[in-house]
């Protein structure tokens, strides 16, 4: 496992697509993070959270344009979906996916998909030149989330960057569907 700074950016985007695995900071927390088609950074996450496979992972994309791209237009309520992806604290929005969207990324879901627009610069950067990355807070499952990285050691991850201590809470949560916040 290797610490990185911010300003290797360029070097941890070339990682994570070449398969590995980060802790970065996000808007709220640390997350762990890996590249959208990656299958083993995506198994390795699961791994280290000791999660259940059928709890899919959020995604984390660059801007309300590209998020939009994963949402399924013809739904209910994607109006409240526009609406909430320009709100200022982070919200991550559950809908239906789009069928193009789900047929370019063979790892997400075929049904719903979590999404969340990064706000955050230094995350903003790295999407920038990896693509949408899977995110997920830096725990075990169930267990509190990580606000520093002083136990970093204990999490199998290929890299991270430390930023001193985060102390956001997780994101919103917004279900489409049930049109309603369940976090």
């Amino acid at each position: 496992m290797e610490k990185y700074r911010k300003k290797d950016s360029r070097k941890i985007a070339k990682l994570i697509k070449m398969g590995n695995v980060f802790v970065l900071p996000t808007d709220t927390i640390y997350g762990l993070v890996c590249y959208v088609d990656d299958v083993y950074g995506y198994n390795k996450i699961f791994r280290i959270k000791k999660r259940p496979v059928s709890q899919h992972l959020s995604v984390l994309v660059k801007s309300k344009r590209q998020a939009l791209k994963f949402f399924d237009k013809n739904q209910d309520n994607f109006e409240k979906i526009k609406s909430y992806l320009s709100h200022e604290t982070p919200v991550t929005i559950v809908g239906k996916i789009s069928s193009k969207i789900s047929n370019k990324y063979l790892l997400l879901p075929k049904n719903n998909v979590g999404v969340r627009v990064a706000r955050n610069r230094f995350i903003k950067k790295i999407i920038r030149k990896t693509g949408p990355l899977f995110a997920t807070s830096l725990n075990v499952s169930k267990q509190p989330y990580e606000k520093t990285l002083h136990n970093i050691n204990k999490f199998d991850v290929n890299g991270y960057v430390d930023v001193g201590g985060l102390i956001g809470p997780p994101s919103r949560i917004y279900i489409a569907k049930l049109d309603e916040f369940v976090r």
